[in-house]
């Protein structure tokens, strides 16, 4: 399936403007599913001008790997627990 998750900012800064992120789980077979994320981030004019697209790519592939070991240690906790 696919999930649409909307982040709405709370205030434009120099930083931030806005995000919209799309989330896709598709199941692969019994135990697996492939996991995507496609963000669109607007960003403000501190960072346009002080942020490259290589420092913003390696940045966002980095909090990417992050936020998939964390989703992947809380699901091996919540396994755990079911499977008790």
């Amino acid at each position: 399936g696919r999930a649409k998750v909307v982040l709405d900012v709370m205030y434009s800064d120099a930083f931030l403007k806005k995000t919209v992120g799309y989330f896709q789980f598709v199941p692969k077979g019994n135990k697996a599913c492939v996991l995507s994320l496609e963000t669109k981030v607007e960003f403000g004019w501190f960072f346009n001008i002080f942020i490259t697209q290589v420092s913003y790519r390696y940045i966002m592939e980095w909090r990417f790997r992050k936020m998939m070991q964390n989703i992947h240690i809380e699901a091996e906790k919540r396994a755990k627990l079911v499977n008790r």
